[in-house]
């Protein structure tokens, strides 16, 4: 379940803070989040990888896929969103702006929020 958090996209390390300012004053990196691929192919004939995020939450609506999450979904309910997005405020100003952290954070409120809700 990794990558449903930084699916290849390095919490948006490829944006200039000019595009990441938008995206958060219009409220679209939800957006942002689920327009990324990932490596994870759901049928052999896909010519992009699926979504990571939109990946997991397909296969636990599935019966056969969705005891497989259990024990991740469950254990991630055991991690205060806030903890997570702190460790992001370790990072060197020198390789990531308050603007990247803040973007990166709300990426991970993304996927946090739809992971936890899955087994609701």
């Amino acid at each position: 379940m990794a990558p449903t958090f930084d699916h290849a996209s390095s919490l948006g390390r490829e944006l200039l803070d000019e595009k990441r300012v938008r995206l958060l004053k219009e409220n679209r990196v939800e957006s942002y989040v689920r327009k990324g691929h990932g490596g994870i192919y759901w049928r052999t004939t896909d010519r992009k990888g699926a979504n990571p995020l939109e990946l997991v939450e397909s296969a636990v609506r599935l019966p056969s896929y969705r005891e497989y999450f259990r024990p991740a979904l469950s254990k991630l309910r055991t991690v205060a969103l806030p903890d997570i997005q702190a460790t992001l405020n370790g990072i060197p100003a020198s390789l990531i702006s308050d603007c990247g952290k803040e973007f990166a954070k709300v990426m991970l409120d993304v996927a946090y929020s739809s992971l936890t809700g899955l087994l609701k």
